[in-house]
């Protein structure tokens, strides 16, 4: 198995580390006589609800990790893409939850028991996407007050930054060296392509113990908010689930009880 590419299972290459994804959890199976057994077929539920989760953070995630340029880099590491990530997954989630919806009650009104008032009653409509949205919405508060330190932190570090760069301007380094080396530090929590401390180079006449100070909270607070943002993703799938298991639940005894009160009536005595 190839550990230079993405999860095999979610595709998702943040998080795989070549045997195991953090986030769909996937788990490579390796045999004595053939080490590149193919993965077990996934559910294709959960493959929905995967892409559903990580189908936008995923990519952009996977881009930052092949980008040079510092300054493509710092863009894609502005907190407002993981905020937006969120959101889209949210709204996501809760569009393929409602459309399963509809799927359990085709499905659980094919034998009958469709022009029943009280299973008619039961049919997804409007009225339960604007539900399913209101539940997860009501989630995701420690995701976005790590976000929101996360946001904090990069201010306070772009100003640290802006000023390290006028100091390697005035000794004719250019902004561009230490952009590259800030821009390296950065990357520490997206795969490990982590560049020296400027110190390492200039013997500490740029970047300051203070900015290699700020650069390690950065990076402990981004590899934090990604770590919110698994969690946040892993309860909203679960109360997807649990929606569904009750909403199949109470289709499924109403069209029974439906059906079978029917049938008793069709009876001569």
């Amino acid at each position: 198995m190839n550990s230079n590419n993405g999860c095999p299972r979610c595709g998702f290459s943040y998080g795989w580390d070549g045997s195991r994804c953090s986030h769909c959890h996937y788990e490579a199976a390796y045999s004595p006589s053939n080490v590149s057994a193919p993965a077990e077929e996934e559910n294709p539920i959960a493959a929905m609800f995967n892409r559903a989760c990580y189908g936008e953070i995923g990519p952009h995630l996977d881009a930052c990790q092949q980008a040079q340029d510092p300054a493509h880099i710092q863009a894609m590491l502005e907190p407002h893409h993981y905020r937006r990530f969120a959101e889209n997954a949210l709204q996501s989630l809760a569009a393929l939850t409602y459309d399963l919806m509809g799927y359990i009650y085709e499905s659980s009104t094919q034998a009958g028991g469709r022009d029943h008032p009280e299973v008619q009653e039961l049919q997804p409509h409007f009225s339960f996407l604007h539900e399913i949205r209101s539940r997860l919405g009501n989630c995701g508060g420690a995701f976005f007050q790590t976000l929101g330190h996360y946001e904090q932190l990069l201010m306070g570090f772009r100003y640290k930054q802006q000023q390290a760069g006028v100091r390697a301007e005035n000794q004719g380094l250019g902004w561009s060296i230490l952009g590259g080396i800030v821009g390296g530090l950065l990357l520490g929590p997206l795969g490990g392509i982590a560049a020296a401390c400027g110190s390492a180079y200039f013997g500490g006449s740029l970047i300051d113990s203070e900015l290699q100070r700020d650069t390690e909270q950065l990076n402990l607070a981004f590899s934090a908010m990604l770590g919110e943002y698994d969690n946040l993703m892993n309860e909203l799938r679960g109360m997807c689930g649990q929606m569904l298991d009750a909403y199949q639940h109470t289709v499924t005894t109403t069209v029974q009880r439906v059906l079978q009160g029917a049938g008793s009536r069709k009876l001569p005595f």
